[in-house]
């Protein structure tokens, strides 16, 4: 076969990989965050208080962190086939069975538990492992491609979600995830899993070279021994505490606010489709530039866009709340992609799936802790300006190791 065919070949499944976690991502986290409009309809049906309903999305969190090391190990053993095919199918049997549900502890077990478990079976520590077998240079922008996936999952599944929420009701809603995601696991059981993790072959693209703990690449043990490990997991962490103390409460935010309905799921997805641009944009920068001004530019923006959702509540207009859509949105998950790539080029060899899953992990811990924790200070407080403030405050404490940790700093 001549280099022109073998690059022609590359190309095409390189763009099919990119095209395989782009939709992934963007299925399964759409149908997870059908949750936050489900939250208003299940509190008036079933007089549940705000911290009961965020518990649940902070469940699914904790389980989604908990169970993504097992899933890296399970990839890193098994491949692909079972753990998409499997996480699929276990979703799909939650939101089925979650439609016939009414009491709150079913709730957590049917959405937050089983949700957990299959998104983290179906999410990016699959795909950026994947990815990360075709791509050396400019592996930021593979992964942000990657991941932009969410945001199309979220400006399309959600807004559609609240229209038959409307129309139809939650339990509607939740047979038809069931169905469209059991049609998912089928299709990932029959998927061309062999030629995709071969990954970019003859010498097209070869493995990372970054210095590895031993010969055969890093172990666990080796990698959590690391101040790299360390500093890249306070960043995700205390990212994620500071965004999903806000993230999850805003289309309930803003009907309280007096926008309506639409407009607040709208707003929502909206949020999500820009980090779409947003995410390719800075990974790109990224690349080209170094990680560290273009991490610092998305926790700034990141501020701006909590600051004027705080004003939104004060004034209803519909200017700050396109600035609160630009800022909040402009910068959501587009640190994902940089994190991904570092500890992927950092941590190469086998066992790469199982320490980046440990990593992102712990930003699921520190999510889940966000949600509950925004929910907790609603009740408390009757308001949302004190969960607003401690979200700024984590999301200054996650830009610190980019600011002070020399490896970081000077990251390329």
């Amino acid at each position: 076969m001549s280099l022109r065919a073998r690059l022609h070949e590359f190309h095409g499944f390189a763009l099919a990989v990119l095209a395989l976690g782009f939709i992934t991502n963007g299925l399964g986290r759409g149908v997870v965050d059908t949750y936050t409009v489900v939250l208003l309809p299940l509190s008036q049906e079933f007089g549940w208080k705000r911290a009961q309903l965020t518990g649940v999305y902070s469940i699914y969190l904790l389980v989604q962190g908990g169970c993504s090391p097992l899933i890296g190990s399970l990839f890193d053993r098994y491949g692909p086939r079972l753990v998409y095919s499997w996480g699929y199918g276990i979703m799909a049997a939650g939101f089925w069975f979650a439609a016939t549900l009414d009491s709150i502890w079913a709730f957590y077990l049917f959405i937050g538990v089983t949700c957990g478990i299959g998104i983290a079976a179906s999410g990016m520590v699959p795909a950026a492992s994947i990815v990360s077998r075709w791509f050396r240079e400019r592996l930021s922008t593979a992964i942000g491609l990657v991941y932009s996936g969410i945001g199309l999952g979220m400006l399309i599944i959600v807004p559609l979600a609240q229209f038959i929420v409307e129309h139809y009701g939650w339990r509607m809603l939740y047979h038809a995830l069931g169905i469209v995601l059991g049609l998912a696991a089928l299709a990932a059981f029959t998927a061309p899993w062999e030629r995709v993790m071969r990954g970019a072959h003859d010498g097209i693209i070869s493995d990372t070279k970054t210095p590895t703990a031993n010969g055969d690449g890093w172990t666990v043990q080796a990698a959590l021994r690391t101040p790299m490990f360390w500093a890249l997991t306070q960043v995700y962490v205390f990212t994620s505490i500071g965004m999903f103390g806000v993230f999850v409460q805003i289309v309930v935010y803003l009907r309280e606010a007096g926008f309506p309905a639409m407009t607040a799921a709208t707003t929502y997805g909206v949020a999500g489709i820009l980090s779409v641009p947003s995410m390719i944009i800075m990974a790109s920068l990224a690349d080209k530039y170094g990680p560290r001004t273009i991490i610092s530019i998305t926790f700034a923006m990141s501020v701006i866009g909590i600051l004027f959702l705080v004003a939104v509540g004060h004034v209803h207009s519909y200017w700050l709340l396109a600035g609160f859509v630009s800022f909040f949105g402009g910068s959501m998950g587009a640190r994902g992609p940089i994190i991904s790539a570092i500890a992927n080029r950092t941590f190469a060899g086998p066992r790469r799936a199982t320490i980046y899953g440990l990593m992102y992990g712990s930003n699921l811990v520190g999510a889940a802790l966000g949600a509950w924790l925004g929910g907790i200070l609603f009740d408390l407080t009757q308001g949302y300006l004190t969960g607003f403030v401690i979200s700024i405050i984590c999301l200054a404490v996650a830009a610190l190791p980019f600011l002070f940790y020399p490896a970081l700093k000077r990251f390329r």
